[in-house]
């Protein structure tokens, strides 16, 4: 049984040489619609080929290209035992993967008794050029005649290629499993991804579609517009309220412009308790400075319609100060044993200067500086506040007054 396997090329049949292939086709195909294994079909083609060619018994043994053996997988009206016996007295054939087909075996084995077979016939079974393994049948007496070898190659040719659709829907059932759990991690993903969206800056978002596998944050000096947003009298809110009841209130004036500042572009890049930093980065400065003016004008309005119908006895209102220029605009990463933090934000004497802006305005007013005036094409709603001085800015700015 260590003979090295041989392949042999597939057989072809013709109509004449395969009996009645007609009704073995039917039988055969009656067998496939049932079982979905290749290893079911054998066992049925085992069954099928006992009773067709009036055999007392039989086994199919699967070979094993590790071991270079045939296995038992099937067997029929016949012992484990009387098989390795029968193996052992035909091993230059039990392996090889090669046809054959022995009479008058009681004549040749006088002293061979109990279970041992007058005729014994082996056919290798094939897919393809790959060598599955070889069907045996036995019969307890007479013989097994040309006709016989003939019914067992067709079918052997037609369950092969049976098994040939088994193995490959078995193998498309395998792919579509595989795609299914593509297709539910996929899912997953994209519901990671939106609440995680929640937490990223659209700009971020932005990057990393425009380039998913290496997306650029390096910071680098664009012109942005920056609204600052300070809640009035936060601190003396905590003072008053409870803390759940001071979040329902900022969430409920922020959550009413929020679908403004997207409207028109803006990102939401850093949040504090009382205040929100708003970038605008529209590549043309003049189209992010009217950009922010808008969606200045629009949260004022929505604030003013959340108080009037918000009931509530408190008073809330929202300072906002604008200024436009240059800004180092990327990821700042902190390093750390326990990992690093990233985080993407807008920073420079930009920034700063908007949000000092705001500690000007009173009572819900917009103050934008003349750097972003200057970019407007229409100054109907501005009034001069005049020039003021901000801490460590080494020049004053001019400011306006939005009357929105």
């Amino acid at each position: 049984m260590d003979t090295p396997i041989h392949s042999i090329p597939e057989l072809s049949l013709s109509p004449s040489g395969t009996g009645n292939s007609g009704s073995l086709f039917i039988e055969l195909s009656q067998l496939a619609a049932t079982v979905g294994k290749w290893q079911e079909l054998v066992a049925g083609m085992l069954n099928i080929s006992l009773k067709r060619l009036h055999a007392n018994y039989g086994w199919f043994s699967i070979y094993d290209k590790k071991s270079n053996r045939l296995k038992i997988e099937y067997l029929s009206g016949i012992s484990v035992d009387v098989i390795e016996h029968l193996t052992a007295i035909f091993t230059s054939t039990s392996s090889t993967g090669e046809i054959f087909m022995m009479n008058g075996l009681h004549t040749l084995f006088p002293e061979e008794k109990g279970g041992f077979p007058s005729a014994m016939i082996c056919y290798p079974f094939f897919t393809g050029d790959t060598f599955l393994g070889s069907l045996f049948l036995c019969k307890e007496s007479g013989a097994f005649s040309e006709t016989d070898q003939k019914e067992l190659e067709a079918l052997c040719y037609f369950s092969s290629k049976l098994v040939d659709n088994a193995i490959m829907f078995r193998q498309l059932q395998h792919a579509k499993e595989s795609m299914n759990e593509l297709i539910e991690k996929i899912h997953i993903l994209e519901k990671m991804k939106t609440h995680l969206s929640k937490f990223v800056p659209t700009s971020v978002l932005q990057l990393i579609e425009a380039s998913p596998e290496n997306p650029k944050f390096d910071k680098t000096e664009r012109d942005v517009s920056v609204l600052f947003l300070d809640i009035v009298g936060y601190t003396a809110m905590n003072q008053d309220l409870e803390p759940q009841d001071v979040n329902y209130i900022v969430e409920t004036y922020f959550s009413s412009f929020i679908d403004d500042i997207y409207r028109n572009k803006g990102d939401i890049n850093e949040t504090a308790g009382d205040g929100l930093m708003i970038l605008f980065l529209d590549d043309d400065l003049k189209q992010s400075a009217k950009q922010a003016v808008t969606t200045a004008k629009a949260i004022k309005q929505k604030i003013e319609f959340v108080e009037r119908n918000l009931t509530s006895p408190l008073s809330v209102k929202v300072n906002i100060g604008i200024h436009s220029g240059p800004a180092l605009v990327g990821s700042v990463q902190f390093r750390g044993t326990s990992g690093d933090r990233w985080t993407f934000t807008a920073s420079g004497m930009t920034t700063n200067i908007s949000s000092r802006i705001t500690k000007y305005a009173r009572n819900g007013e917009i103050l934008i500086s003349k750097d972003t005036v200057q970019l407007l094409d229409s100054r109907q709603e501005l009034q001069e506040v005049g020039w003021k001085e901000f801490k460590n800015v080494r020049d004053p700015l001019f400011l306006y007054r939005l009357s929105a």
